[in-house]
């Protein structure tokens, strides 16, 4: 369960360019990342103090980013990436 874990692990499909649904998870509940996906480098988000990338050939996971605390991020960064922010950009424009 997320809200009960310090990190959360992600594992992303090869073909995968975007975000994980985890990794999205894992930022909406203000959890610390550890994954597979390189991409997450270009998002507003990453900071190396919540998000840990590693190699599935050579896993190397320090226990120093095991054992500390989320690093809080920005609100409007974190608003972002909300589901409710979703639905709105999803239906923005959209006649009622």
């Amino acid at each position: 369960m997320v809200t009960k874990s310090k990190c959360v692990v992600d594992i992303h499909s090869p073909h995968q360019s975007g975000l994980t649904m985890r990794a999205i998870e894992a930022l909406g509940a203000k959890r610390r990342l550890i994954t597979t996906n390189n991409n997450v480098k270009c998002y507003d988000f990453f900071d190396d103090k919540n998000v840990l990338i590693f190699n599935m050939n050579n896993p190397i996971i320090s226990l120093s980013f095991l054992e500390k605390d989320f690093e809080p991020i920005q609100d409007n960064t974190h608003t972002k990436y909300s589901l409710a922010e979703w639905v709105m950009v999803i239906f923005e424009g959209l006649d009622a």
